[in-house]
């Protein structure tokens, strides 16, 4: 029976950085994906100024 759980014991140890390996390689698409949703916020508040913008100078 010991010899069994050191087994397992060193395996786990093995797998324990494997989350963060895993994190470490989907991060860039996490930050991608993050910049894409800024870069499409600002886009529509342009296109909204530019409306109110259009809008006020038609009033004028």
């Amino acid at each position: 029976m010991t010899r069994h759980r050191v087994r397992v014991r060193l395996a786990s140890g093995r797998d324990r950085g494997s989350a963060s390996i895993e994190f470490l390689g989907f991060l860039p698409i996490l930050i991608l994906v993050a910049l894409a949703a800024v870069q499409l916020g600002i886009a529509a508040y342009a296109a909204q100024q530019a409306g109110t913008a259009a809008r006020a100078a038609a009033r004028t």
